[in-house]
């Protein structure tokens, strides 16, 4: 017998066959989807300290900003901080509910009633408030020197170059004459206003304005030496200033209209010179 494959057995041999290539076929799809269909596994949860860094990074460089802001303003405005004192009757008045802002027993505002009982008392405060004038005119001779400076840069077409300051650097920097003007003249006009409180006897309006006078004076002087170096680079400077500080402090009542007169006139000297330090050394 010879037996002959049917047509059946072709057809069972190609049906297994084509099952197992679809098998095949499909292998790699139904991983994937296995994989796809795979839930992660849980995170960890972040500790205490990996919580905490992020906003301690953060503050930590608020705090970097406001150093180099601090540092900033330290390293060149520090010759503003007197001002201060011209903020404290303000601050009195509207804080403290006090009207009377009284200097110190160790800086007392001298009274000048005594001078006001004297025979030639409108002689005397005349020339006591003219003697600001001396300010005024050292303003003047700064505003001066600004425009003519400024017209020569403008000519040549050449601009100065800024050094950096210091508080004990001789020279430090090309002096802003507009600005020392500006200060100078403030001086003297403070210095006006509270006189002129003081010689007649309103005295709570003469005790608030003297710590402006003292405020504006100070940040004067700084701002000087800040712009035009140390004010003991040149005898002429640190003399007149010296003797006129002795001027300021003595407590001669008698002679205070003289001696304070001197000093309106020696400090606007002395400042003269401190700004024209520079022309003469530089």
């Amino acid at each position: 017998w010879r037996i002959y494959p049917s047509q059946y057995d072709g057809d069972a041999t190609r049906a297994v066959s084509s099952k197992q290539t679809s098998r095949r076929i499909q292998q790699p799809n139904t991983k994937l989807t296995n994989d796809v269909a795979r839930p992660e596994p849980p995170s960890r949860p972040r500790t205490l300290l990996e919580s905490l860094t992020t906003p301690l990074q953060l503050a930590s460089e608020k705090v970097q900003h406001a150093a180099s802001i601090l540092q900033y303003i330290v390293l060149e405005w520090w010759w503003i901080f007197p001002m201060a004192l011209a903020a404290l009757p303000l601050y009195r008045w509207t804080f403290c509910q006090q009207a009377a802002t009284l200097t110190p027993e160790w800086w007392k505002m001298t009274c000048m009633e005594y001078i006001r009982a004297s025979p030639h008392a409108l002689l005397v405060i005349s020339l006591f408030l003219l003697s600001n004038i001396s300010y005024f005119c050292v303003g003047a001779w700064f505003y001066a020197m600004g425009r003519d400076r400024e017209q020569s840069e403008r000519s040549h077409s050449t601009q100065s170059q800024r050094r950096p300051s210091s508080l004990m650097t001789t020279i430090t920097a090309e002096p802003n004459y507009r600005d020392l003007a500006g200060w100078i003249t403030a001086c003297g006009l403070i210095s006006t206003i509270f006189h002129s409180f003081q010689s007649f006897g309103m005295t709570l309006l003469a005790e608030a304005s003297c710590y402006v006078d003292h405020g504006v004076a100070l940040t004067s002087g700084l701002y000087f030496w800040k712009v035009c170096g140390s004010p003991f680079s040149t005898t002429r400077v640190w003399v007149t200033g010296i003797v006129g500080l002795v001027a300021l402090a003595t407590p001669a009542k008698p002679g205070y209209a003289f001696l304070h007169s001197s000093w309106h006139f020696l400090s606007a000297l002395t400042a003269l010179f401190w700004g024209h330090q520079r022309e003469d050394y530089g």
